[in-house]
């Protein structure tokens, strides 16, 4: 039974809910002692939350209830967690300092699976709509896929619908296979367009690589993928078909110029979003592409 001197406290921990009787002049730590009971939050890791006040680890150890500025009815808000959460925190951390410790020794990753480039200082092509080009120099088949990037550059649909805009990329670069969720990305509305001109597995068909190529294209001017930015993507497209057929004959896409699966050109766009590039499609991801092309 509460004493005539005591005050009745409301207390919430999560979920839970309970009424303290204390006396205005004990000291605040044994209010905390008696939280301690029922929540399992030990002193030092609660904070105490009420109206106009937040009470922290670290107070005066003489400070008392009323000090602290808590009156009968206050309802106080404990956050903190318990021992056991406070360890399971402190294991997960040790764990993850452990394996980091272990990484150091790990066997090196091969070369040819680290994204590094070499920067092809050349021209690419006469109309210089590509300033470089810069491929995977240490994965597989690099010259493949530096022949794949100069075709690109200077293809006669792609030149001809830059030229006409009179646009320029800074350097078209080769986006490493191991970056599953994107086909392609424009940096700073073409200071570099990338592009993933293969799975693991093998190159890509040139058609579907091109298409991906009007996409980012498309975001020198307009960054967000909205009806205008489909629009533009689309109008490329139909733009670059004139200068495909500018000799009599349209320009052979041989898909199997590459050695290797080739993916079907019903691939998902860049970013993981999963629009079937130039219009709306079914919404797959890279695995499912696969998985469809097999």
């Amino acid at each position: 039974m509460a004493s005539s001197d005591s005050i009745e406290v409301h207390i919430s921990f999560k979920k839970a809910q309970f009424q303290l009787n204390v006396s205005p002049a004990g000291l605040l730590s044994d209010l905390q002692d008696l939280i301690t009971t029922h929540t399992h939050v030990p002193l030092h890791a609660q904070k105490l939350l009420f109206k106009g006040s937040n009470i922290r680890p670290g107070h005066p150890d003489d400070m008392t209830i009323h000090d602290a500025g808590i009156r009968a009815g206050t309802r106080i808000m404990i956050m903190g967690s318990s021992e056991q959460e406070i360890d399971a925190v402190r294991q997960t951390e040790q764990r993850i300092e452990k394996a980091k410790e272990t990484a150091k020794y790990a066997a090196p990753v091969p070369l040819y699976r680290r994204a590094e480039v070499r920067t092809i200082d050349a021209p690419v092509s006469d109309d210089i709509r590509f300033m470089g080009i810069r491929e995977l120099a240490r994965w597989p088949r690099a010259s493949e896929a530096r022949a794949l990037l100069q075709r690109l550059a200077s293809d006669p649909g792609i030149v001809g619908v830059m030229k006409e805009r009179g646009w320029r990329v800074g350097i078209l670069t080769e986006l490493t296979p191991l970056e599953v969720t994107k086909l392609g990305f424009n940096m700073n509305r073409g200071q570099e367009i990338s592009l993933r001109l293969r799975f693991e597995e093998g190159f890509r068909s040139y058609s579907s690589i091109k298409d991906v190529m009007f996409h980012e294209l498309a975001h020198i001017m307009i960054d967000d993928h909205n009806s205008d930015f489909h629009a533009l993507t689309a109008q490329l497209k139909r733009d670059s078909k004139k200068y495909d057929y500018s000799s009599g004959r349209k320009l052979q896409e041989s898909a199997d110029f590459y050695e290797g699966p080739l993916i079907p050109d019903s691939e998902v766009d860049q970013g993981g979003e999963g629009h079937r590039l130039g219009g709306a499609g079914e919404i797959m991801d890279d695995r499912a592409v696969r998985a469809k092309a097999g």
